[in-house]
Order: C-alpha cells, then sequence, then structure tokens
C-alpha cells in the first residue's frame, strides 16, 4: 500500500437516542422515589416499611447508576471500528484488536432483548476470548459485539462478513509469508 492510500476504515458508531431514552427513564424513576420518600413512602400499608424503603432505595440508587452510565454514553457513544487488519469495539473496556485473520465465523445470536452479532475464533489464534460471562451466556461463541448502531445487527453483520471475506485472506496470507 502507497503512503497516498489510506487504510480501508469504517466506523459503526452506537445510537445516541437509545442512551439518551435510556437516561430520561432513568431520571424519572429517579425523582418518583424522591418524591415517594419525601412523602414518607405512603400507600405501601400491607409491606413492612422496611421492605418498601428497601425497595425504593435499590431503586433509587440503582437507577442513578443506570443514568450516570447512559449519560456517559451519549457522551462518549461506543463504536465498532473495522480496518484492513481487523475490528475493535471501543467503549468503556481497552480495545482489543480481533484480526480478521483469526476469526472463523460471525454468528447472530437472538436474545430475549434483541439480537448482537458473535464471532467465533479459529483454534490456535492466541487471541484472548471475552469474559466467562459471555461464555456461559452466549454457548459457542468467543465474543460479541455490543455496540447497538441505527443499522440492524444483521445489516452490520453482512458488513462484517464481507470484511472479512476481504480482508481475512489477505491477513491469512501475510502472516503466512512471515
Amino acid at each position: 500500500m502507497s503512503d497516498t492510500e489510506a487504510e480501508p476504515r469504517l466506523v459503526f458508531t452506537g445510537a445516541a437516542w437509545k442512551s439518551g431514552l435510556r437516561t430520561l427513564l432513568s431520571i424519572g424513576i429517579v425523582v418518583g422515589c424522591i418524591l415517594w420518600i419525601s412523602s414518607g413512602i405512603e400507600g405501601a400499608g400491607r409491606y413492612p416499611s422496611e421492605l418498601v424503603q428497601f425497595v425504593v432505595w435499590s431503586c433509587l440508587v440503582g437507577s442513578g447508576v443506570m443514568a450516570l452510565f447512559s449519560f456517559i454514553r451519549i457522551l462518549a457513544p461506543p463504536q465498532l471500528i473495522l480496518t484492513a487488519e481487523g475490528f475493535l469495539v471501543r467503549g468503556f473496556r481497552k480495545p482489543r484488536l480481533v484480526r480478521w485473520a483469526d476469526v472463523l465465523k460471525f454468528e447472530l445470536f437472538e436474545q430475549r432483548g434483541g439480537s448482537m452479532v458473535g464471532y467465533i475464533l479459529s483454534q490456535g489464534t492466541g487471541q484472548v476470548r471475552d469474559g466467562a460471562f459471555t461464555r456461559a451466556m452466549m454457548p459457542g461463541l468467543d465474543g460479541v459485539i455490543a455496540v447497538f448502531p441505527d443499522e440492524t445487527p444483521f445489516e452490520v453483520m453482512q458488513v462484517m462478513v464481507a470484511w472479512h471475506r476481504q480482508y481475512g485472506a489477505e491477513g491469512a496470507r501475510l502472516s503466512s509469508a512471515e
């Protein structure tokens, strides 16, 4: 590749409106809990007041954390970055490049809340697989891509498969020539 040619690059950015909606919902729950607490938690007569207070405070703390998390996602949305070398997901964790040559295939992982793109690595690649949670909740997959752009997971997977076909074979040829 000459110096004048730019390396191919495609970026999928997480949809900010989804985080914005989650933030508004969380703030609404927090405000509702504060109003309920300030009114003395009335209307919960058949439940012990300690249980009601625990539930309200748990909702308050949980929703506050979710609101903060969602607000951060609005300011710095996650990104799926495709390059000629591979792909990486930029989010809260340190981005880790997954080389096209190391990926065996992509699969659409269906779950109750929607679907995500998952991937399976070739044997002996030396790539670190995602954590134990991913392996337990999504058996057979080595990792998932949870960016949630405006495009559907199926559309993202089709683009990734095309890039894998184009650049995966090139990467395999280059690594075997070394």
